[in-house]
């Protein structure tokens, strides 16, 4: 238990709500226009106190109920890692589904519709010669099942030579129904500037045991509001 005795637990509503701008969450100012094009003028407490976190390079785990305010969350952090210059792939994101995988890539091209970021959903049941000429061709984020991800890991589409960070959403899901897939992305594409983001709503202690002595390294734990 003591790797696990070194990580940092938050709530979300400890955050001060003095500044209700988008200027708290201390992104560029490319993204802050591309989110207020979206519709976003307040962030939440869940997304300022999530920004905040990330921007000092520590793994986040993010316990909150699945939702608008989730994915605005876990989208607003990608957006911030992305350089807009270089076409290696920068961000996977791993997902319990393809329909949740459609989803997500949809939000990231509405909140990220002013950056000419590239971002591709695999899906299972697409073609894989699309899915490696999206990669081969350069995108910035690459959304899908672990599954499907972990085969094109394999086959050599995605490496670890700009790879900045690893996304699980649904993590109690992705982890328990494909731990092996998960474990076969982690190994090929972790570098040594690299961080990891959970996001979940009921992840097991038997998970969050394993993730804190395994994979991550002094994680910090944000709490979000319970679900009305």
């Amino acid at each position: 238990m003591e790797h696990i005795s070194q990580h940092l637990a938050v709530w979300a509503a400890d955050v001060s709500p003095n500044d209700d701008g988008l200027a708290v969450l201390g992104l560029r100012t490319d993204i802050v226009g591309s989110l207020r094009a979206y519709g976003l003028e307040t962030p939440s407490a869940l997304q300022k106190t999530a920004s905040r976190l990330i921007s000092n390079h520590r793994d986040l785990y993010v316990e909150a109920p699945s939702g608008q305010d989730r994915s605005e969350t876990l989208v607003i952090n990608l957006l911030r890692h992305i350089d807009t210059t270089s076409p290696t792939t920068q961000a996977i994101v791993l997902v319990f589904t393809d329909q949740l995988a459609r989803e997500l890539d949809t939000l990231v091209r509405a909140m990220g519709r002013q950056l000419a970021i590239k971002c591709h959903c695999c899906g299972s049941e697409d073609d894989p010669a699309s899915d490696e000429k999206a990669l081969v061709s350069g995108t910035a984020i690459v959304i899908g099942t672990a599954e499907r991800l972990a085969h094109l890991c394999a086959d050599g589409y995605l490496n670890k030579d700009g790879l900045k960070l690893l996304v699980l959403d649904d993590a109690d899901d992705v982890l328990d129904t494909s731990m092996e897939h998960f474990l076969d992305i982690f190994h090929s594409v972790r570098g040594p500037h690299f961080q990891i983001c959970l996001y979940y709503w009921d992840l097991s202690f038997q998970f969050q045991d394993w993730t804190f002595r395994r994979l991550v390294n002094s994680p910090v734990q944000i709490y979000g509001n319970l679900p009305v």
